[in-house]
């Protein structure tokens, strides 16, 4: 007597598992990618952030050489005011451009855009 031969049920599995392994292969960039740009926007915030409390410091200096016009105090704020104004601070890389929240924001647009893209052809 012979036995019936039937077929196994991993076919389908297997499709299924090779299904969610490409899903998963083309998004795996876009999550790396989305994790990049938070930590980039955290690094743009915290140098907007500098920047605003260098100005901060810039008009306290001034006001505090508007109330005192001699003595150490005075020549302190001096020293402060002439250093910010001969060399602000500025974030560059590499020197090809400096980093602000312009830059990262229009970073943040295209990528995004890319990362839509992308989800797009991996759903289709």
């Amino acid at each position: 007597m012979t036995q019936p031969t039937t077929k196994p049920a991993t076919s389908h599995y297997n499709s299924m598992f090779l299904q969610t392994v490409g899903i998963w292969d083309s998004l795996t960039p876009s999550f790396f990618t989305i994790i990049d740009l938070v930590m980039a926007l955290l690094l743009g915030i915290r140098c907007e952030l500098f920047i605003r409390e260098v100005k901060e410091t810039k008009r306290l200096v001034i006001a505090v050489m508007a109330k005192h016009f001699d003595g150490r105090l005075r020549e302190k704020s001096n020293r402060m005011l002439k250093l910010i104004e001969e060399t602000p601070p500025h974030f560059s890389v590499y020197d090809m451009w400096q980093l602000d929240a312009n830059v990262l924001l229009q970073m943040f647009m295209l990528v995004t855009g890319l990362i839509v893209t992308q989800m797009q052809f991996a759903f289709l």
